[in-house]
């Protein structure tokens, strides 16, 4: 059963793969079909069978560079990783699939450069996602999951590991939003809140309230803290009279702690937030960073070790659920400075453009996207995997490619400036 599943995915994906390539294709139609492919990349199987072939539209797709800060200082984090990759690494063959996944988010930039030929192309694309919100929040609920992972073992890691997607995916009605002023649009957001709370993913809901936070802020400026603030109660107040939410932070067990090794914490991890986790944080940087601050232990090194499962206390613990913490392990101090340059280079970058452009919703709604998903990948990477399910980074800089090529469409060729909005 599995195996059909798969096979006929394949097929399906490589069907309209071929039909991307032909020249009738409009670049709307490859940007909606990479935002389909990530929402469902998670299906067994799925991302091995389909990575060369999407790698190719990718390259096919780009034929021109942005000349920007964001793209010159995500480069360099890349170089960095390439040499530390090529001196350090004690483990090649999870090292090659670092670097390759770490270059990826820079080739959906590129392809979002590319794939926008005007400015109603933007607005056509966030039509179309949200459209597709709905759907994919209600194959993503905890009743339907179940449902599917009984009908096939192929669904079972894309219902576990998508709740991440939606931090992503909530900003785009807002965006979609601020150019039509079309109110209804806005509750495809509650969709997107639909599998946090079924699956209780604290992470994803903190992360759609930063989302929040950004238009909110960008709307009332100072008095943002105070609505925030208020947010941020209503949305906590909303979710704890969820019984296994209060149960596992406020129940009688919550606070069974002890000092145990990382397989004992998985056992009595029903009652403890982190499941065990800040102990193989522990554990991981007294054996692979501690004498390595600077420089780092080599890509690929620590996940190898991992995978490996020498050690029987870290035997549970594939990946570590924080991706922070692996960048920082892996490629030290002067990696993690570059990758930590980026975000700010990119997040100054956002909120230059929001200063500087009153007038112009496209621009606007394409600034607070790009701002809203940097910031809420960042907050994500401190308590998931997303370096491991990479394409939900992909998406964010998809939509960064786009930002930045809507600023040069709009700002040195003035053919473009007369747009008629939806």
């Amino acid at each position: 059963m599995a195996t059909a599943v798969q096979i006929i995915l394949f097929l399906v994906l490589s069907y309209k793969l071929v039909h991307l390539f032909s020249k009738k294709t409009t670049g709307v139609e490859v940007a909606f079909f990479l935002v389909v492919l990530s929402c469902f990349y998670l299906i067994r199987g799925l991302s091995d069978l389909m990575i060369i072939l999407v790698t190719i539209l990718l390259i096919t797709q780009t034929k021109k560079v942005p000349h920007h800060s964001i793209c010159r200082a995500y480069i360099l984090f890349l170089f960095y990783s390439f040499f530390n990759f090529l001196f350090l690494s004690e483990g090649y063959y999870y090292g090659m699939m670092m670097l390759y996944k770490l270059s990826l988010p820079l080739l959906f930039l590129l392809c979002g450069y590319n794939l926008i030929s005007c400015r109603e192309d933007y607005i056509s694309l966030l039509k179309r996602i949200c459209q597709l919100i709905p759907l994919v929040a209600v194959l993503s609920s905890y009743p339907i999951s179940l449902l599917q992972q009984y009908i096939s073992p192929v669904f079972k890691s894309w219902c576990a590991g998508d709740a991440e997607l939606f931090c992503i995916l909530f900003i785009i009605p807002i965006s979609y939003y601020i150019i039509t002023n079309n109110k209804n649009i806005l509750y495809r957001c509650l969709y997107c809140c639909l599998p946090s709370l079924t699956m209780i993913r604290r992470t994803v809901l903190g992360a759609q309230v930063l989302s929040s936070a950004v238009y909110v802020t960008y709307k009332t400026g100072f008095r943002a803290v105070f609505i925030v603030t208020i947010l941020s109660i209503i949305v906590f107040l909303s979710v704890i009279r969820i019984p296994q939410f209060s149960t596992r932070l406020f129940g009688d067990n919550a606070d069974l702690v002890k000092e145990l090794s990382v397989t004992d914490f998985v056992e009595i991890s029903k009652y403890i937030d982190t499941s065990g986790r800040t102990a193989a944080w522990d554990l991981v940087t007294d054996m692979f960073y501690k004498n390595n601050e600077v420089w780092g232990c080599g890509l690929g090194t620590m996940k190898t070790f991992l995978r490996s499962g020498q050690d029987q206390d870290m035997k549970e613990f594939e990946m570590l659920h924080n991706d922070h913490l692996h960048l920082k392990i892996e490629l030290g101090k002067v990696g993690y400075t570059f990758f930590i340059i980026f975000f700010i280079v990119s997040v100054l970058s956002y909120i230059k453009d929001l200063r500087t452009i009153k007038h112009d919703s496209i621009i606007i709604a394409s600034s607070i996207a790009s701002l809203s998903m940097t910031i809420c990948v960042f907050f994500c990477m401190f308590f998931s995997n997303m370096l491991s399910q990479v394409y939900e980074i992909c998406m964010c800089f998809m939509f960064i490619g786009i930002h930045l090529r809507l600023k040069r469409m709009t700002y040195y060729a003035p053919s473009n400036l007369t747009t008629k909005l939806l």
